[in-house]
């Protein structure tokens, strides 16, 4: 095995999802994977909305929606606004890409580690079907 001195030792390219580095093209690909569930008109309009000759349009919608996520306390407008209109102004910004990718990751971390089944914690149920502790179960004397 070589000896790294000096430099970052190259991932492998099995390695774990959340070491690796974000790229724009991993940002692309999740946008794809993600309109692939999506409804076939919404679908068209992403790519529309996406081609490099809609560049002002996209420039424009993308600034609205991020002030209007500013502006979230106001009844008409949501925090949705923000990284939609990220998301938006992301083909045109060279960093913002690989930004979103990272923070899609993390939420999506995030998502797995609260969604994931606690093991250590198995509820104990009645003959009722309710859980209740053991004392006032009968079960301690």
């Amino acid at each position: 095995m070589a000896e790294f001195q000096g430099e970052a030792r190259p991932r492998s390219s099995n390695s774990d999802p959340a070491n690796t580095r974000p790229t724009p093209d991993a940002w692309d690909a999740r946008v794809e994977r993600a309109l692939l569930h999506a409804p076939a008109r919404l679908r068209a309009a992403v790519h529309w909305l996406r081609a490099p000759s809609r560049f002002w349009f996209r420039l424009v919608a993308g600034i609205l929606l991020i002030l209007g996520g500013i502006l979230a306390i106001l009844p008409i407008f949501g925090l949705w606004m923000l990284p939609l209109g990220l998301a938006l102004i992301a083909d045109d910004v060279p960093g913002l890409k690989c930004r979103l990718e990272q923070a899609a990751c993390w939420l999506e971390r995030i998502w797995h580690r609260l969604r994931r089944p606690r093991s250590n914690h198995k509820p104990e149920f009645s003959e009722s079907g309710i859980s209740a502790p053991p004392e006032r179960r009968g079960l301690q004397g």
